[in-house]
């Protein structure tokens, strides 16, 4: 008799290791996305000579975008997630008719 205790380590490492690059990936785009805004804000001030202003709206600028990347990926994973779950039943509509 064969008795399933659940997943093998192997898999369960490999979904921890997936888990944080997943969360190292969406830390950096937010990083990426409020550093890009601030260097751009801080040209547009030197340029044009609107200190702090281009600071303090590029800055929100790319938090925003930043976390609007943040909650697309959120988004994109939940239903992966939901789909990995419940697998073809969410694919397809029942009819009402007859099998």
């Amino acid at each position: 008799m064969i008795h399933k205790t659940g997943p093998s380590k192997e898999k369960n490492a490999f979904s921890l290791l997936a888990i944080v690059t997943e969360a190292g990936t969406l830390g950096i785009t937010l990083v990426i996305c409020l550093i890009a805004g601030v260097f751009l804000g801080r040209y547009i001030d030197k340029i044009m000579d609107t200190s702090p202003w281009g600071l303090i709206f590029c800055s929100l600028l790319g938090a925003v975008t930043g976390f609007w990347s943040l909650y697309k990926k959120a988004l994109r994973y939940m239903k992966e997630d939901n789909q990995n779950r419940h697998g073809s039943r969410t694919k397809q509509k029942d009819t009402g008719g007859p099998d």
